[in-house]
């Protein structure tokens, strides 16, 4: 049996809160729906959040928190998940997609900076992979920030002022700096309710809006108890999933290290957070992954769901990933095509390409066995 890419972290005493739920009789969206969102709301220090049924309904509603018109633009990464462009056409917003650093995956600031002449009204901080930025500097441009910290559940930045220019200098975790935050609750997630995602205000002002915007909202948009009574048992053991990450992820950049390819990014300790284990393909990604896939450990590409993945006509061949499919691979959910803004055409997308090529993820998370890591460890040092 192959290892998968992602995992979902279950114990005991996950089953033993979804069986207390189920006895309740009480399942649908309810107390334990608000317990969960307060719960994850103290760990990111914001002022309340909601629970919602699905990561599309949680996008839009932090959209709508944010008080954002028809017309008016919204500067996203080039890496944030392809859910934005739906979310935002949706409202009739205006995607000024921005290019990353192919070194981090992060949103570079220049690049928030030369949209600035189009007016944008807001930002999207996404944290590909659980990498941060090093400063809080993209928070001092002047635009209300909406954080995606799907994939950097317990990250922190280390800060010396907020969004709004109010000085601080101490750490503060991701998700409780910029106006509204997302956080995707699915199976591959740091933590899990087996589907949905949270929403988040930091200050009373917008946690106001984001309550307008969820009542606004059918009753089945909201997350089931059902869930919520998975991701409690999750939430408080967030502490304990991230240390097991950090160190199964030292280990596993040791193991790469000895290959002729490389990890994404220096491991950031402290502030970032590992999703899953991203390898740097110097070249011949097909047979990458074809040699982990004869030895049972499943991966995939980093960013099939990307932004940048998705365009007006089709992508110009990239190395390897347009070549025939390797039936052995483990299937990836193609894109639904979006429109994207004039500003966003891929082929001016030069870091969100070479990592769209060359990035490949490994599976990392803490119930990995003992006989998996070992496994693991032994291929990335021997990557062809």
């Amino acid at each position: 049996m192959s290892i998968p890419v992602f995992r979902p972290t279950l114990r005991r005493r996950d089953f033993n809160s979804v069986l207390a739920c189920l006895v309740s009789d009480r399942l649908g969206a309810g107390p334990l729906n608000h317990e969960l969102a307060s719960e994850l709301s103290r760990f990111l220090g914001a002022a309340g959040g909601a629970c919602l049924a699905t990561y599309g309904q949680a996008v839009d509603c932090a959209l709508q928190t944010m008080g954002l018109a028809a017309g008016e633009a919204v500067v996203l990464s080039a890496l944030a998940p392809a859910e934005y462009l739906r979310a935002l056409a949706g409202r009739g917003l205006r995607p000024l997609v921005a290019d990353v650093d192919p070194d981090t995956g992060l949103i570079l600031r220049s690049e928030v900076e030369r949209h600035l002449a189009a007016d944008p009204k807001a930002l999207v901080l996404h944290y590909p992979l659980g990498f941060v930025p090093e400063t809080d500097e993209l928070f001092g441009l002047g635009l209300p920030v909406l954080e995606d910290i799907s994939q950097a559940l317990g990250a922190s930045l280390e800060a010396g002022g907020d969004a709004e220019g109010r000085q601080g200098g101490s750490s503060r975790r991701c998700g409780g700096l910029g106006a509204v935050s997302v956080l995707s609750l699915a199976p591959e997630g740091i933590i899990t309710t087996g589907a949905g995602a949270a929403v988040f205000a930091r200050e009373r002002r917008e946690l106001k809006c984001l309550r307008e915007a969820v009542e606004s909202r059918p009753r089945d948009a909201l997350l089931s108890d059902l869930n919520a009574a998975l991701g409690l048992a999750q939430a408080r053991e967030i502490e304990g999933f991230l240390k097991s990450r950090r160190s199964i992820a030292e280990v596993f950049s040791q193991a790469v290290a000895r290959s002729r390819h490389g990890r994404l990014g220096p491991l950031q300790e402290g502030t970032g957070v590992p999703y899953a284990f991203p390898v740097m393909v110097k070249d011949g990604v097909k047979q990458v992954r074809q040699f982990a896939m004869k030895r049972n450990i499943e991966t995939c590409s980093a960013f099939a769901d990307a932004v940048a993945a998705i365009g007006q006509g089709p992508l110009e061949p990239l190395p390897d990933l347009e070549a025939a499919p390797d039936p052995s691979a483990q299937p990836e959910r193609q894109p639904e095509a979006v429109p994207m803004a004039p500003a966003a055409a891929p082929r001016a997308l030069a870091g969100a390409r070479d990592l769209l090529a060359r990035c490949v993820l490994f599976p990392l998370y803490p119930t990995l066995l003992k006989r998996d890591l070992q496994l693991i460890v032994k291929v990335l040092g021997a990557l062809p």
